[in-house]
């Protein structure tokens, strides 16, 4: 393409009206592994002898701490373990964590933005590593669903309300 010198580089981005774009008020400052184990009890026997898809029990949980003003440490805990009738095939815990700063959300739209928008965000990276781990360690990828987060905040929202219950 030929650059006819009429373009304008600028570091603030522009709506098409021309007026300034309003910066996300999610902003991702970084993210790693912060704890990972993942351990085959019973290999090389287990893995030889696997027949047949084992049960997979999966838990997962969300945990935010402050780190100082606006940003905020969110942690996306993993725990799969699969088991035959007989024997653990596999146990693996992972903490997938993000720094985050989140700017001018009310006390109504922070907690919802932590425990639901941040984790969606970290977990395609840690869904990733899980299949990628089960895959290398000779066992078929384990490939977890799509988590509604929403669904999960709510759920847990609920259950921290007295008598179990949001008030309607």
């Amino acid at each position: 393409m030929k650059d006819n010198g009429s373009s304008k580089s600028s570091d603030s981005a522009v709506t098409p009206q021309g007026a300034p774009a309003q910066e996300s008020p999610l902003a991702i400052r970084g993210q790693y592994i912060r704890d990972l184990s993942f351990e085959i009890p019973g290999a090389p026997e287990s893995i030889s002898g696997l027949k047949g898809a084992p049960n997979v029990d999966i838990n997962i949980e969300v945990a935010t701490r402050d780190l100082e003003a606006n940003t905020y440490e969110v942690a996306l805990s993993i725990r799969c373990e699969a088991k035959t009738d007989t024997a653990s095939i596999f146990i693996l815990e992972l903490t997938y964590a993000g720094v985050f700063t989140l700017t001018g959300l009310g006390a109504d739209q922070l907690k919802p933005a932590l425990y639901i928008e941040c984790p969606r965000y970290l977990f395609p990276f840690a869904r990733s590593i899980v299949a990628s781990l089960t895959q290398e360690s000779s066992l078929p990828p384990m490939l977890i669903n799509p988590i509604d987060f929403a669904a999960l905040y709510q759920a847990r929202y609920l259950e921290a309300q007295p008598g179990g219950k949001a008030a309607s």
